[in-house]
């Protein structure tokens, strides 16, 4: 498959896992996400420039949060999850406020 086709590179949780998340888990955001496939009002997406407009802070990896829970759900390409997980280590070490993800992969 061809990494700029899209297909199979990212699975979307459903509503109802969002609202058990949000319940259980107190996840109120999405570390990657599009206007088209958002649940939440804002979010991290790769285009700011174009998703800001409907609720993009900008790219997670430029993202410093140091408190909440968080949804990951990042595209299946093992260059890009690697590079999340390299982001959420530095995070979670540089907090010492109640700070999750919870991954989807």
């Amino acid at each position: 498959v061809n990494v700029w086709e899209g297909a199979g590179l990212q699975g979307a949780v459903p509503p109802d896992i969002f609202k058990q998340m949000i319940e259980i888990l107190g996840i109120s955001f999405e570390c990657f996400a599009s206007p088209l496939n958002c649940y939440f009002d804002r979010f991290c997406s790769a285009f700011l420039d174009t998703d800001g407009l409907f609720g993009s802070v900008g790219s997670f990896f430029e993202f410093s949060p140091i408190e909440g829970s968080f949804e990951a759900n990042p595209p299946f390409t093992e260059e890009l999850m690697n590079k999340m997980v390299d982001r959420l280590e530095l995070l979670l070490s540089q907090s010492a406020r109640p700070l999750s993800f919870t991954i989807f992969a």
